[in-house]
């Protein structure tokens, strides 16, 4: 098979230094040239992409922004890219470049294959708010040509099929999320006590953030020496990011805030349990090295949350929206600390056999094999 160029699309750069890596060193291993293309590129991951043999363009695809005019724009201009280009194969991530992309590539006549990663926000209520019913057209438009689609947890496919997103019979499969490199996240040690719970990911409201402040007041007011961390991204400008004065509220209680990081891995170290009330997921990967670490998971009872845990062996599921029912799973690790040494082997078990890399590319290699791209 000669070489084929590949233009992968994600909605933020970083994707492509984190999710895609993996992805990514497997294609360009196997003689592959990667085009990657995101908005707001940086010259930090420009040069890191480069040093990996990998393009980096920039495309006016605005994260945050829920104007229809504005993702049009961003298709056209990603339409033009893909003219000057000349693709064999585009590979989108995230909604607004899978529509974007998909649109595009039915344009161009590329072959094209998207990846749902989650619902987000716009859907947690289903079909039911205007920006929903605006963005389920579009999504149907830009999945109408793709060649095969991916999706990281049944759950969105069956909701992308009952919202009649999908095309009868249109070819899709799970991949088991980004995957983690379980070599690189080995096994640590649980740390000395005090217990410290971590919340990892961006600071919005879907993420369940708000129920991760409330079920720590909960847990602070019985236990003052057990320790709350959280680290991620608080974009004030994002429209399911809490209010500020919330946020400064937030700052000044029981958790301590440590914005966003790039040693991911140090601060696991230090927690004995990671906690995830989101409200819907792909499959997160915060989640995944978290368990590739050995931590025990709190999570909800959620599309794509619900798969890091393995019928309660490696962690704890609670509803959603629920942080009572959060802190009430909190307390079940500082009454029972044997519980947590069972929950950190079985979790580095659950990355190792179900979302490792290798898992991942094996599930990928399947796919592009199946779109004339193998090795």
């Amino acid at each position: 098979m000669s070489p084929r160029t590949i233009l992968m699309v994600d909605g933020h750069e970083r994707g492509f230094t984190t999710f895609r890596a993996a992805l990514i060193q497997e294609l360009i291993s196997t003689g592959h040239h990667i085009v990657a293309a995101a908005p707001n590129t940086t010259a930090n991951t420009r040069a890191q992409l480069n040093d990996s043999n990998v393009d980096l363009i920039d495309i006016p695809l605005e994260r945050t922004s829920k104007s229809i005019l504005s993702l049009l724009r961003a298709t056209a201009a990603l339409a033009r890219e893909m003219h000057g280009i000349r693709p064999d194969l585009v590979l989108a991530f995230g909604p607004k470049a899978v529509v974007a992309s998909g649109i595009a590539a039915a344009l161009t006549n590329s072959t094209y294959v998207p990846t749902i990663t989650g619902v987000g926000s716009v859907f947690k209520n289903g079909l039911r708010s205007p920006a929903a019913l605006a963005m389920a057209p579009l999504l149907r438009l830009a999945l109408n040509t793709a060649d095969h689609i991916v999706f990281q947890n049944e759950d969105n496919r069956n909701d992308f099929r009952q919202w009649r997103i999908l095309r009868r019979r249109q070819e899709t499969h799970i991949v088991n999320g980004s995957g983690v490199p379980t070599e690189t996240w080995q096994m640590e040690p649980l740390p000395p006590l005090p217990l410290r719970f971590i919340f990892v990911g961006r600071i919005l409201n879907s993420k369940g953030i708000r129920e991760f402040d409330r079920a720590c007041r909960i847990v602070a007011a019985a236990h003052h020496h057990v320790q709350f961390r959280a680290i991620g991204w608080y974009e004030p400008s994002h429209p399911d990011s809490p209010d500020e004065s919330w946020f400064d509220a937030f700052c000044s209680g029981p958790v301590s805030y440590g914005g966003l990081t790039s040693d991911v891995l140090g601060e696991l170290r230090q927690a004995h349990v990671f906690v995830l009330p989101s409200y819907s997921e792909g499959i997160p990967r915060s989640g995944l090295e978290a368990l590739s670490v050995g931590r025990p998971v709190i999570t909800t009872d959620a599309p794509g949350c619900r798969e890091l845990i393995d019928q309660h062996r490696n962690g704890l599921l609670v509803p959603i929206g629920d942080a009572d029912s959060l802190a009430t799973a909190m307390f079940r690790y500082l009454d029972d600390p044997l519980l947590l040494e069972t929950h950190s082997v079985e979790g580095r078990r659950l990355a190792e056999t179900r979302f490792s890399d290798h898992v991942i590319i094996n599930q990928w290699n399947a796919i592009l094999e199946q779109v004339g791209v193998t090795q």
